[in-house]
């Protein structure tokens, strides 16, 4: 049988094109070693290492509100807390622990894993509330390609996550209140599942609902002269650029965090707290770790005193960073793909975190040629049995036919 060319090129072409947009081989990404600070009198111990998912999962269990997840890492009691603090703090991670003050806190400390890729904090924060990954919510970061066009997450209604908010169950449950901080709008949607009121920073100033927490840089300024948390890191502050941006961006989510610290009364009904901070990523000066973690410690202090038998999750990342295998173009349409720090489906190229994904893409193509020469072999076969010789063949079967009938039985015999 004879295939024609033409044929064999075009089903080639094809098959080409496929793998090209398709295949995710040689792709290097190194993660970082995140930490998480956990705290709650209902928690009976710390798990050693949690995903970024469990936390979701770790907010709807604990106020008895369902689950986001089948299985559970913590082992919990039956108390209600009174209230809940999650921090999400971009840009560090372990170094942290270089910080005297916060190595007060080693015991409640564990390690916190970022297993999906492509990862920002767009896409975290949805894992972090819904309880799963990008994989199943769909929000794969900031922004996304759909054909030539680029799609921001939460920015119309097939932009948004599709997985359930462990906020939306609880608040279900309590029709508590919410409140929500971030230092961008697109942060502020992600931490609230777009269903919340929110307090965001855009850049001149924080923007709220609430009159306590809008207030612009010549505000903050005032209350360094005057509030005593900011006159007592006044020698840190020194080692910052006012007149720096980033530096000045960083000033002003410290101060959103005080403030929501200081309006923390202990009236509200099992409130939940949610603040996301990022512009750590672009100061330089080691100093502003001091600053952080001397705001997050008047934070806890100040949760702890209005809700004392409240819970807290403050987490500190750094997402996963891609280092080679694909250009700035072509990782706007990687769909999510998901790694394993345990190299059960991926190579390690080192135990420091490096991770190399470079199975599945050569499966995909073993598969493709496998499919593709079976169907050059079935292509050959049905061209070959319709070219059959019907008339000589039926004449070779009835003389077999006979053949075997006379063996079977034997010659005719005349008495």
């Amino acid at each position: 049988m004879s295939i024609p060319f033409w044929c064999i090129i075009s089903i080639i072409i094809c098959n080409c094109n496929s793998l090209q947009n398709l295949e995710v081989s040689n792709v290097v990404v190194k993660s970082h070693e995140n930490i998480a600070l956990l705290e709650g009198s209902n928690l009976k111990t710390i798990p050693e290492s949690i995903d970024v998912t469990d936390v979701g999962d770790l907010l709807a269990r604990n106020f008895w509100a369902g689950k986001v997840k089948e299985t559970t890492v913590f082992d919990l009691t039956s108390q209600l807390p009174s209230a809940n603090l999650l921090v999400v703090n971009f840009g560090v991670d372990d170094s942290l622990k270089e910080i005297p003050e916060f190595n007060k806190n080693q015991a409640q400390l564990t390690n916190l894993k970022v297993d999906f890729f492509p990862a920002d904090p767009v896409s975290i924060l949805t894992s972090i509330i819904t309880g799963t990954s990008p994989a199943d919510h769909g929000v794969i970061g900031e922004s996304w390609m759909v054909g030539d066009e680029v799609v921001e997450a939460f920015s119309t209604e097939k932009t948004f996550s599709s997985s359930v908010s462990s906020l939306d169950l609880i608040h279900q449950h309590y029709n508590n209140e919410v409140k929500i901080g971030a230092s961008s709008s697109i942060l502020a949607k992600a931490l609230s599942h777009g269903n919340f009121p929110n307090t965001y920073f855009n850049g001149v100033k924080f923007i709220s609902e609430e009159e306590e927490y809008n207030f612009t840089i010549n505000d903050m300024i005032n209350a360094m002269k005057n509030e005593k948390f900011w006159l007592d890191n006044k020698d840190s502050i020194g080692h910052l650029d006012l007149q720096n941006k980033n530096d000045i961006n960083f000033l002003m989510e410290m101060e959103y965090i005080r403030r929501v610290g200081k309006n923390m009364d202990g009236s509200a009904n099992f409130p939940l707290y949610n603040i996301a901070t990022t512009s750590l990523r672009k100061v330089a000066e080691p100093e502003a770790l001091n600053i952080l973690s001397n705001s997050l410690n008047y934070l806890k202090s100040q949760f702890s005193k209005a809700y004392p038998e409240g819970s807290s999750q403050v987490l500190f990342i750094k997402p996963p960073e891609l280092e080679s295998g694909f250009s700035q173009y072509t990782r706007d349409f990687i769909h999510p793909k998901e790694f394993n720090l345990d190299c059960s489906t991926t190579v390690c190229a080192s135990a420091d975190g490096v991770v190399t994904t470079e199975v599945e893409g050569r499966a995909y193509q073993f598969k493709i040629w496998i499919l593709f020469f079976s169907f050059v072999i079935v292509l050959w076969y049905v061209q070959s049995v319709s070219n059959l010789n019907y008339e000589s063949d039926a004449i070779l079967f009835s003389k077999w036919k006979r053949s075997e009938k006379n063996q079977a039985f034997g010659a005719r015999r005349d008495f």
